[in-house]
């Protein structure tokens, strides 16, 4: 019989991680609805990721200075997704806020493991209410 020890940073880790992919699946959701191209599932697979890199540098490098550079790479990847779902149609750019919400969820990923849950929270609520603040205003403006 094999037996696993499971140490309490393992612990909050994993659970720290369920909160990420959380949080990450909530601004997703708000995408999804609006039936913007990457919804719930981009939403949550990026946020997930970001937080296992961020995960695998508290467990297995130790050292602030790995990661802080696993934290920096982890943003820079997200610049090459974003740019990718960014597309010029004429005279309007599309997708300019989808890659924003992406690369913000990578880095709502990152302080989830790293830091407060409680903060995390207020920090998914104020992505949340900027997309939607962000909209009517759009709205009004166009009016």
């Amino acid at each position: 019989m094999v037996r696993i020890l499971i140490t309490s940073l393992e612990l909050k880790i994993v659970l720290k991680l369920l909160l990420a992919s959380f949080f990450s699946g909530v601004v997703g959701f708000e995408r999804e609805i609006r039936k913007k191209p990457a919804g719930i599932k981009t939403h949550l697979l990026v946020g997930l990721g970001s937080g296992i890199f961020t995960a695998l540098a508290l467990l297995y490098f130790k050292s602030p200075d790995a990661t802080s550079r696993i934290v920096a790479n982890i943003l820079t990847g997200m610049g090459f997704i974003g740019a990718g779902t960014i597309f010029k149609y004429r005279h309007e750019i599309e997708g300019i806020t989808t890659a924003a919400s992406l690369w913000v969820v990578s880095a709502l990923s990152a302080f989830t493991v790293l830091g407060n849950p409680l903060i995390s929270f207020a920090l998914t609520c104020l992505i949340v209410f900027s997309l939607e603040m962000g909209r009517w205003l759009e709205g009004k403006l166009k009016r």
